[in-house]
């Protein structure tokens, strides 16, 4: 398995950010972007940006805009408990060359952005915040607000999806690796929601410090949920980024067991792509086909790479450009037919 390592690089005039390259790709030209949209931007800037959400908490991120003027624009979120200097800037970077604005950010509570505590993970939450990075972006003088598309990666693909069916300024969403639910096993939920209601007991009563719990145990690489998250690339991603944490609340955990979009699919109004690794074994292709792509109603399209799973998709043939060369292809056609 592979993940991008960390260097530095100054990304324009403006600003200096330390962010992972992609450092065993060559990025091939893509084909199906040359029919798109063609950036005539040399080198790519980046901004440090930050946007406020409804309930007053300001969210970080940087902002990738090309030299298309009122083109069209990507938000870009990368998955649960994921800081956006991890692999999001990779993503951002594609888009921009070929004309896409693209906007990256942490999630609240994550990384650089308010909230507190911190690495408390709310999906409800992290859906409203991105109606505000959806306003954020529509205002930007590159920027067309009818040509926005969300592109999101596991939880965040969820995220996407629902943010679609309550948004229609959203004009398209690409989703990879959706959880659009957990089936997390009773017996774990049990143990899950007994730790988390005395956790918020002794927060209410005794104004104790929220507990936390890891993503991996240090120990044995298991996890409180039971699901399959690799152990190795949550010891990678530890080294790669500094805002990465092995942690999160265990009412992180609570949400997640009512976690479930699936009645918002339905509403979903602007095409959408499902692209599920053929081996994920956190939300099997089977699985993401039957309980999330049958059951949108709008344009929609299904995409499987071969041969690869949650943690290693970007490994796929032809690299992380061949996936999304596709993705930038489909969401061309759907954003010049709109």
């Amino acid at each position: 398995m592979y993940i991008p390592v960390p260097g530095q690089y100054q990304v324009s005039t403006r600003s200096v950010s330390t962010f992972p390259i992609l450092a065993r790709f060559n990025f091939p030209s893509s084909k199906c972007g040359q029919l798109l949209w063609q950036s005539k931007m040399p080198y790519a800037p980046q901004d440090d940006v930050e946007f406020r959400t409804l309930d007053g908490l300001t969210l970080r991120g940087w902002l990738y805009p090309a030299s298309i003027p009122h083109g069209p624009a990507v938000i870009i979120n990368c998955g649960f408990n994921m800081p956006k200097d991890v692999l999001a800037p990779q993503i951002a970077r594609y888009f921009q060359k070929k004309g896409v604005t693209a906007l990256v950010y942490d999630n609240r509570s994550i990384g650089l952005s308010d909230g507190k505590p911190e690495n408390d993970i709310d999906p409800q939450k992290q859906v409203s915040d991105c109606h505000d990075a959806v306003t954020f972006l529509s205002q930007h003088p590159l920027v067309n607000p009818a040509k926005i598309t969300l592109w999101g990666l596991s939880l965040s693909g969820a995220v996407a999806l629902a943010t679609a069916a309550l948004d229609p300024r959203v004009a398209a969403v690409i989703s990879l690796a959706p959880t659009a639910k957990l089936n997390i096993p009773p017996e774990k939920q049990a143990t899950i929601l007994r730790r988390a209601i005395d956790d918020r007991v002794a927060q209410v009563t005794k104004n104790a410090p929220p507990v936390y719990i890891p993503m991996v145990s240090e120990e044995d690489g298991s996890n409180l949920g039971g699901l399959p998250i690799d152990p190795q690339a949550i010891r990678q991603l530890e080294r790669l980024s500094p805002h990465f944490k092995n942690y999160f609340t265990i009412q992180t955990s609570y949400r997640l067991i009512y976690w479930s979009i699936l009645d918002l699919l339905p509403k979903i109004r602007c095409p959408v792509m499902v692209v599920a690794p053929e081996r994920d074994a956190i939300t099997q292709p089977e699985v993401q086909k039957a309980e999330v792509f049958d059951l949108i109603a709008s344009e929609k399209r299904f995409e499987v790479i071969e041969g690869k799973g949650h943690w290693d998709w970007w490994e796929a043939d032809g690299g992380l450009e061949g996936v999304l060369g596709v993705q930038l292809g489909w969401m061309g056609e759907k954003l010049v037919a709109s």
